[in-house]
């Protein structure tokens, strides 16, 4: 009868190199590929920068400003009128809008937790940029 060949069995020298090769690769890839998840405790404020037609405002400068420190980060809204500031610590946030052409606008009393995302969408007004609208806080959040 059929006697079988237990040979076939056995990895080659040139078969394990490749096998060992492939993993080192992959535990390497997984190790340096960056992480794109927001850090353990931060949280991020986003949202969209418009005018009182609705029009996206585009190029406006954003600074989002923790109050509890005073440190500031100044952002540009893209051509979609929309702006991201993540990694930011807990705590209590204003976001103030400038543009030219437009009243500067600050959204005040935005409290951020840990891992919280908070929309924070603003309406500019036509006007100079030395007027200054402040949005009290109580405003509604868009959470995301």
């Amino acid at each position: 009868m059929f006697k079988a060949n237990r040979n076939y069995l056995k990895p080659t020298f040139p078969l394990l190199a490749t096998l060992v090769v492939l993993v080192i690769a992959a535990v390497f890839v997984a190790w340096v590929q960056p992480s794109y998840a927001q850090e353990a405790g931060t949280a991020t404020i986003n949202g969209a920068v418009i005018d009182t037609s609705g029009a996206v405002v585009s190029g406006a400068t954003v600074t989002v400003t923790d109050n509890d420190t005073g440190t500031k980060r100044e952002l540009v809204t893209n051509g979609s009128g929309v702006y991201s500031a993540p990694y930011l610590e807990t705590g209590h946030y204003s976001v103030t809008v400038s543009h030219p052409g437009f009243k500067t606008t600050t959204q005040a009393g935005i409290i951020l937790t840990a891992d919280q995302v908070a929309g924070v969408n603003i309406t500019i007004a036509v006007g100079q940029v030395a007027e200054t609208v402040t949005v009290a806080a109580g405003q509604q959040m868009v959470e995301t």
